[in-house]
């Protein structure tokens, strides 16, 4: 997909960054990261795609090292319970994503050097 230099691309791009960011250089999201390294060891990076927070828990959709998708739920309350991630093909996220996710994905897939 061919990207642009457009406001709404470069708003997601600095999202993107931030959150490659937090998870692979400066740690400030310890645990999610904790979670991916020992889902998928050979973690060097990734993006959140999605975000999720629901009353106890929060949903993730990380795209891991520029090949992989991980959907992680965390206990928000008792930090102790055991995450649920399960992994989902590239190509089987790609099916059927609106336009806007697209994007994003592309821009994910730039921002971790896919």
């Amino acid at each position: 997909m061919k990207l642009g230099s457009t406001k709404t691309e470069n708003d997601l791009r600095k999202q993107l960054k931030e959150s490659y960011s937090s998870l692979s250089i400066d740690g400030t999201n310890q645990r999610l990261r904790n979670v991916l390294v020992t889902a998928y060891p050979e973690f060097t990076g990734g993006c959140v795609l999605l975000h999720i927070p629901d009353q106890g828990d929060d949903f993730f959709i990380v795209l891991v090292n520029g090949s992989k998708l991980i959907s992680v739920e965390l206990d928000r309350v008792d930090t102790s319970t055991a995450p649920i991630f399960e992994y989902i093909s590239l190509p089987q996220y790609k099916k059927g994503l609106k336009k806007s996710n697209q994007i994003q994905l592309a821009i994910a897939l730039e921002v971790v050097g896919a």
